[in-house]
């Protein structure tokens, strides 16, 4: 760090680069004579099924934009399975200097961080990169190789897109892809969790409707087309069950209620009175309610037709 606030031009090369990637595995495959530039993972071997441009050289990639640190190999180590036993190894997985990171393992976390400076010419010394605690004691757990592949091979895809469309790759193009990526798998991880935990209270719901009836059950419960069942434990006063203190009985069942029948009213209509059935008065009575003569307290409830009838209007009399 005392050379990065010197501003001092470091010695950090195409040798130290050799010797630092020599670190990554037992078959040295960055030194072999056999290295494609479209390897995915220095440390497995993985290589990326299509082909894919260095968005700085923004063209075909060659092993020189490894030199040259446009492109990178994670130096983080964590532990992975080797014939059944945990073994240190690096991450090994390629990213863009320009993003923030491999997508597992950002710029700020600590090995990653003096390829950052060395591609911008400060002093590295190769001490930077080695493995503080090689008895695993703080290795991380090594992610699912399959799923990691397949994210890699789609960024490769949509990175060719983008240069077929646009003729160059935006600067934060890879660190926008890690970065949705994340959100994604956070935003997932949370829906199951709230998923568990709403089903869990679900489960446990047992509340009592204190004799409110079925209504409060249509009203409060979760609904579905036609009828509904829900386990509750209902208070009626009546049941003859599980007598308690003070003549109250717990029901404990299943309750079915009807769901409300949909109405196909235009929105906004008022709904109509019901119609009036009239009644003829039996002859020789005096029945206010149906004509009308009990010295004009009685209520019109006869139709139209009747008093047009009784004035004469109608045919025949009573």
């Amino acid at each position: 760090m005392e050379a990065q606030e010197q501003g001092k031009k470091g010695p950090f090369g195409k040798k130290e680069l050799k010797l630092l990637y020599a670190t990554y595995s037992e078959a040295d495959l960055y030194n072999s004579g056999t290295f494609k530039p479209l390897t995915r993972n220095l440390t497995t071997g993985a290589k990326l099924g299509l082909g894919h441009h260095c968005q700085q050289c923004n063209g075909k990639m060659t092993q020189s934009c490894y030199e040259n640190l446009h492109y990178a190999y994670c130096a983080t180590w964590v532990n992975r399975m080797l014939d059944g036993k945990p073994v240190r190894r690096r991450c090994g997985e390629r990213f863009a200097l320009r993003s923030d990171g491999c997508g597992r393992h950002p710029r700020v976390q600590g090995y990653n961080e003096p390829l950052y400076r060395a591609a911008e010419g400060y002093d590295v010394a190769l001490s930077e990169f080695d493995d503080p605690d090689p008895d695993n004691s703080k290795g991380e757990p090594e992610d699912d190789e399959e799923d990691w592949e397949a994210e890699h091979i789609e960024l490769a895809r949509l990175t060719e897109e983008e240069i077929a469309k646009n003729g160059f790759l935006p600067a934060d193009f890879h660190n926008s892809y890690w970065q949705a990526l994340r959100q994604e798998q956070a935003f997932a991880k949370s829906k199951k969790r709230r998923a568990v935990e709403t089903g869990s209270e679900d489960v446990g719901e047992n509340p009592t409707t204190n004799g409110r009836g079925q209504a409060n059950v249509v009203a409060n419960g979760k609904a579905g087309a036609g009828k509904k069942t829900q386990n509750r434990a209902i208070t009626f006063a009546d049941q003859p069950h599980e007598k308690h203190g003070r003549g109250a009985s717990t029901y404990a069942g299943t309750v079915t209620a009807d769901k409300p029948k949909r109405s196909y009213a235009p929105k906004g209509s008022k709904p109509k009175a019901p119609m009036e059935v009239p009644r003829r008065p039996a002859a020789g009575s005096n029945d206010e309610n149906a004509n009308n003569e009990g010295k004009g307290k009685g209520k019109t409830r006869v139709g139209t037709w009747w008093s047009k009838k009784k004035n004469g209007n109608g045919g025949a009399s009573e």
